[in-house]
């Protein structure tokens, strides 16, 4: 049993400078069905549901995304189809989808099916991750990369891999808190801040199940619960990488006490007394500013990070 559903992605385009036309050829197990090339997420659904018999599908359209020159594939679409049923399909899986770009209208216009792979960079507080990391594929690893590194310089690090032929990449997250999505909703916990890159490989000459973001350097890549992920296009676990532990948690407790009648009340007791005054925070061998007993927190919260 598979703890997600598999997804593969329809893509078109074409070197045109005109919206495409025409219709695109879907084609699993024998049964071929077409449809339009500006499609809505629903019109596919339908046609791979009641045409192709694919069993419960969701899709959705999305625009071409940008090449490695920063020019858009704007003429173009996609359609990332999840197989909703795909975690109940034993260990093959579900097959796979063909396209056919035979009636479809356009400049060099082309229509295929591609693997995506899905990696994210992320942790429980914003911008705290340090170091680089890298992405495997099959025996090669690319160069070390930044945290927050762009879609070009993603996408040039996987083009000097041998195995690597062509592959789109697009980000989201911008360091802040963001959304996981439906993708990560299983695997990351909200909220959760950092960024994740969307691989499209066009060519690829190696097992897409290789794929995998990693740390360049395990000792150098530090932040407060972060992690690396890996969603791969199978219906398969993703794989999770943690590189620190959880944010610890530590607590300041203050409590005073007066005498009275040679017993000892506590401030919660029924009679108890205004405590006033103030006290010191110490970690390792530096020492806080003073803090008032009735500090708030944005008051405490200001001491210790002066005091790291």
């Amino acid at each position: 049993m598979y703890s997600r559903p598999e997804v593969q992605v329809i893509a078109t385009d074409s070197r045109g400078s005109v919206a495409l036309t025409g219709t695109i050829g879907l084609h699993y197990r024998g049964l071929s069905a077409f449809v339009s090339a500006q499609a809505t997420a629903r019109d596919v659904e339908v046609a791979l549901e009641k045409t192709l018999r694919t069993g419960d599908v969701e899709v959705m359209k999305m625009a071409g995304r940008s090449g490695g020159d920063g020019t858009a594939t704007q003429y173009g679409s996609e359609w990332h189809v999840t197989f909703i049923d795909a975690s109940e399909s034993g260990p093959e899986g579900v097959d796979r989808l063909y396209a056919d770009s035979t009636n479809l209208g356009g400049a060099s216009a082309w229509a295929d099916v591609y693997d995506k792979v899905v990696v994210s960079v992320d942790s429980m507080a914003a911008n705290t991750i340090n170091g680089s990391w890298s992405i495997r594929v099959g025996s090669e690893v690319t160069p070390p990369l930044a945290p927050n590194a762009s879609e070009i310089e993603v996408r040039d690090a996987l083009l000097d891999l041998e195995s690597v032929g062509e592959v789109l990449v697009r980000r989201s997250g911008s360091g802040e808190e963001f959304d996981a999505s439906t993708e990560f909703s299983s695997i990351v916990s909200s909220p959760q801040f950092g960024y994740a890159w969307d691989l499209l490989f066009l060519v690829l000459r190696a097992d897409v199940e290789t794929v995998r973001a990693q740390p360049a350097y395990t000792a150098d890549f530090r932040g407060i619960g972060a992690s690396l992920h890996t969603i791969l296009p199978r219906a398969a676990k993703a794989r999770r990488f943690v590189i620190g532990a959880p944010a610890e948690v530590q607590t300041i407790a203050l409590r005073a006490g007066i005498a009275r009648n040679g017993s000892l009340l506590f401030e919660d007791g029924v009679n108890f007394a205004q405590v006033e005054g103030e006290f010191r925070l110490k970690q390792g061998d530096r020492l806080s500013s003073c803090v008032s007993w009735g500090a708030s927190e944005s008051d405490v919260r200001e001491v210790l990070r002066n005091l790291t």
